[in-house]
Order: C-alpha cells, then sequence, then structure tokens
C-alpha cells in the first residue's frame, strides 16, 4: 500500500513540474548576454562589431524561419543583448560575432536567465 502513495506522490510532483505555472514563469525570466570584443593579436577593443543571438523556430512548415536580436560593440569593445526566455528556442540558441576582416565566431549560451558573460577574442581571416 505504501508503494502506491509514493509512486502517485511521484506522479503528482512530475505533473507539478510540468505545469503552466512553471513553464510561463520561467518564460518571463531575462537573459542578459554581455562582454567586450577584442582584437586577438594586439587585445585591442573592436568597436561596430556586429552581434547577434539567434536560433530557430520548431518546424511549424516545409522550412524552419530563424530568429534573431542584434546589436553591435561599443568604442570599448563592449556589447549586451537582454531577451526573455520564453522568446527564444533553447536547443538551437548561439551568439554570433563577426566583422569585416576578421573570421566569425560563435558562443553557446545557457538558456536559463540571468546575467552571461561571453568575453571574444577574432583572428584576423
Amino acid at each position: 500500500m505504501r508503494g502506491w502513495w509514493l509512486i502517485l506522490g511521484g506522479l503528482a510532483v512530475s505533473s507539478l513540474a510540468c505545469s503552466d505555472f512553471f513553464i510561463s514563469a520561467d518564460a518571463e525570466r531575462t537573459m542578459t548576454l554581455q562582454g567586450t570584443v577584442t582584437d586577438g593579436s594586439s587585445g585591442a577593443a573592436l568597436e561596430g562589431v556586429f552581434v547577434s543571438l539567434e536560433w530557430t523556430l520548431p518546424d511549424t512548415s516545409s522550412s524552419s524561419a530563424s530568429q534573431h536580436v542584434d546589436t553591435s560593440t561599443s568604442e570599448t569593445g563592449a556589447y549586451l543583448i537582454e531577451i526573455k526566455l520564453g522568446e527564444v528556442s533553447c536547443s538551437t540558441l548561439y551568439l554570433f560575432f563577426g566583422t569585416n576582416g576578421y573570421k566569425a565566431t560563435r558562443r553557446f549560451p545557457d538558456c536559463r536567465g540571468g546575467k552571461q558573460t561571453f568575453h571574444v577574442e577574432l583572428k584576423l581571416d
């Protein structure tokens, strides 16, 4: 008899974890991505580097639609992107860095709320 109560209790906890309450609370959390971009040889800050947080939407037709939030680095090489977790698809999320004369690179943020810092050194092309 006690075994059945443990099984029922486990099922109740599992169903709560998958409920809309927890999903909607997580969807409202904000993810902040920040850092600097520098020249890989000299260490100098790179201004105007294109920084894009990109992801692909779940396939709802014959082709998937991609989404992105873009910014560029300041004169100190700094960037900042803020987005609500409910707006991104965590399974395909990446942070793209690119500018003329340098090899583009990607970083893969954790899909969680709070701040994450990515300092990137770009190599000459």
